[in-house]
């Protein structure tokens, strides 16, 4: 039976990921190895939101199902993901594991050597150019890779009898801005400029020539630079980078032959490095020495154009317009069918979540990205054969799957690609794209694509949502106020007349029922399939709830806004009462109480119920007795399903809640607070 391969990276197009994906396939489909890779869209994200909704796709892979896992550990960014996965499979998995180019504590690796590389384009300034001045950007000081491509370059120094001062050894952190920071330390040196200077990466060799020319230095008439890795940016830059290029795609050759020869029981292979040499202009010679293969890159492969086949960057293109028109979850699911066509894959899939069937029906519907329900719809299937093509909501699959028909044998080799389907912190599911068995990654375009579909998906969502609520709500009649403007003066009935067309011309019903009880509280009061703000300032006061006894809400299907300021104030629950519950599913719920004393959801000082099921909620409170759930006593307990609890407390104790742990039940769910502990 043919083995299967999972390869795990951060983001698929990115050049040495593709270029590594490539040669693994190459060699992969010699070696007669199917293969999953489950990839991150950006490996850098800027919100812990996309982080977690990034890194979710890891935890689709159904392990049992692999013979073999690559991890590609240097470029899987989000905190703490590359720690948890090597420790899972260490605890769970069977099958072979290999890490790429950061050691494992568990795990055989294979690194890409950065040594030979940055010792090979040192010697070409000094050889080829005389250079004796040179200086050298190198990325974070603790990081494997700088390690090496430090030694590689002081290694290349010392061979030709050159020393290099103390102010010319600059650490960065291999990002563009690391430019900036070594042109003014170089220009302010005591040492004065350097001739050349060698950069540990492409990236911050463009950021230096960049910050040389605005401040008037030029490169490499004044001075000369360098990079590492050749990234096509620092190819097609204005002077393209001398660079050296890593073995990326014969690493991915290795460690298709590492998993062969691992099933086969026979010696591994011995790793070789081979790394070359792309000499452009940024070194000082005057154009590209390898041109012909330099400009032929970016020739077109086929006659036709984005414009001709209607592509994803055609000026024509109106996808993302018709996606953002639709208003049924059919009409979304057709638009995107019809324009898979411009990522020109042999298959796609698309599958959702099942809950988002109800989303036509449940209003505030949310699924968190924290894992994926154990079923699956199969939304849209599609492939070169129009007869195993399909549209809709009726075919569902295991999860454990990954995707229907995926463990069936094909006559050849296949490779598929899983990313994951997301708007910021709601989980649609995930996509699956192959390129039958041509040897290759999916592109910058496919990312882009994805993201135009999620966020038409999110649009869909909202459409729903406000017809929903629409619904709840009947034109509004007419207020019938005949009489009682009888005892005011002018002005009174002119103020009076204003409110009375105001509310006659409104969308919405009112519907006027006590929001606060402030005697027994013995009442449950409702909040169902509407959107309510309250904003309140005062000395002592409650937002939703009761002021003195017990208070029971509910909020369903709802968003809830409340603020509340002053002395001693509750948002949701009561102040001085004996016990609060609150329960609340398929709403957005956010909660701000400023006050010394405060507690955003639940009893101030007594017992708290919390149970919320698929629903957003965001905390704020800053106070030394201000609490986020639950109050100043330890008498809480709290219940998450398929929840996200985010924001802000600040508080004597750091903490948002009291609760003991034992209390807490969070499934599906996450307490992330700034600054605070998460569980």
């Amino acid at each position: 039976m043919r083995k299967r391969i999972a390869i795990l990276t951060g983001q698929a197009d990115e050049e040495f990921q593709s270029r590594f994906i490539k040669g693994f396939l190459t060699r992969a489909y010699e070696n007669d190895q199917d293969v999953c890779v489950f990839s991150m869209y950006l490996k850098y994200q800027d919100s812990v939101e996309r982080e977690a909704a990034e890194a979710n796709i890891y935890q689709l892979a159904y392990w049992e199902s692999f013979d073999g896992v690559a991890i590609m550990k240097d470029v899987i960014q989000t905190p703490g993901t590359n720690d948890e996965l090597e420790k899972y499979l260490k605890e769970n998995y069977k099958g072979e594991v290999l890490t790429i180019d950061i050691p494992s504590d568990y795990f055989e690796s294979v690194i890409t050597d950065g040594h030979q590389p940055t010792h090979l384009v040192v010697s070409h300034l000094i050889k080829e150019h005389g250079y004796k001045k040179i200086a050298f950007l190198s990325g974070k000081k603790w990081h494997e890779h700088s390690k090496q491509r430090m030694i590689g370059f002081l290694d290349a120094m010392k061979e030709h009898h050159l020393e290099v001062p103390s102010d010319w050894i600059i650490y960065g952190d291999f990002w563009y801005t690391s430019g900036e920071l070594c042109a003014d330390a170089l220009i302010n040196s005591k040492e004065g400029l350097p001739e050349a200077v060698a950069c540990a990466n492409d990236c911050m060799a463009i950021g230096l020539c960049e910050a040389f020319e605005k401040r008037g230095i030029h490169v490499p008439e004044d001075i000369a630079v360098v990079g590492f890795d050749s990234r096509e940016e620092g190819r097609t830059s204005p002077k393209p980078i001398t660079s050296s290029i890593l073995p990326a795609y014969e690493n991915g050759m290795y460690a298709s032959d590492y998993f062969r020869a691992k099933f086969e029981n026979k010696p591994v292979p011995p790793y070789e490095n081979k790394s070359g040499l792309f000499v452009g202009e940024s070194c000082g010679c005057m154009a590209p020495a390898n041109k012909e293969d330099f400009y032929r890159d970016y020739l077109r492969k086929d006659w036709g154009t984005e414009i001709s086949e209607e592509g994803f960057d055609s000026v024509f293109n109106s996808m993302s317009l018709n996606l953002m028109n639709e208003t049924t979850l059919s009409g979304y699911l057709n638009t995107v069918y019809s324009y898979v066509y411009q990522l020109k894959a042999e298959e796609f899939h698309l599958c959702l979540c099942d809950l988002w069937k109800n989303m036509e029906t449940m209003n505030g519907l949310r699924v968190s990205n924290s894992g994926y329900p154990k079923k699956m719809i199969h939304a849209i299937s599609y492939g070169r054969e129009a007869q195993s093509n399909l549209i809709g909501l009726e075919n569902t699959f295991n999860t454990s799957e990954m995707l229907p028909g995926l463990s069936a044998e094909s006559a050849e080799p296949k490779a598929y690609f899983f990313t994951p389907f997301y708007y910021e912190n709601i989980c649609f599911g995930y996509s699956v794209i192959s390129y039958g068995n041509r040897h290759q990654s999916y592109d910058a375009t496919y990312r882009r694509w994805m993201r135009e579909i999620a966020t038409g998906l999110e649009s869909v969502r909202r459409n729903i949502c406000l017809g929903l609520f629409e619904q709840k709500v009947k034109p509004v009649n007419k207020f019938d106020f005949s009489g009682a403007d009888t005892n005011l003066t002018e002005e009174g009935k002119r103020d009076f007349h204003l409110v009375e067309n105001i509310l006659n011309q409104n969308f919405f019903n009112y519907h006027f029922q006590p929001i606060v009880r402030t005697s027994d509280g013995a009442d449950k009061i409702l909040v169902d399939s509407c959107f309510l703000e309250l904003d309140l300032s005062t000395t002592r006061g409650v937002g939703v709830g009761s002021l003195n006894g017990d208070s029971d809400v509910v909020v369903s299907r709802s968003s809830l806004l409340c603020h509340t300021g002053g002395g001693e104030t509750a948002g949701v629950g009561t102040l001085n009462g004996k016990k609060a519950v609150f329960r609340a599913d398929n709403s957005n719920i956010l909660v701000q109480a400023r006050a010394v004393k405060s507690v955003c959801i639940g009893a101030w000082d007594g017992y708290s119920e919390i149970e919320v099921d698929h629903a957003g909620i965001t905390l704020g409170c800053n106070g030394d007795d201000s609490f986020g759930l639950g109050g100043c006593t330890s008498n809480t307990k709290i219940t998450l399903e398929n929840t996200e609890v985010k924001g802000t407390v600040k508080n004597r104790v750091n903490r948002v809640t009291l609760a003991e742990k034992e209390n807490i039940r969070i499934h599906d769910g996450a307490i992330r607070m700034e600054g605070l502990e998460s569980f």
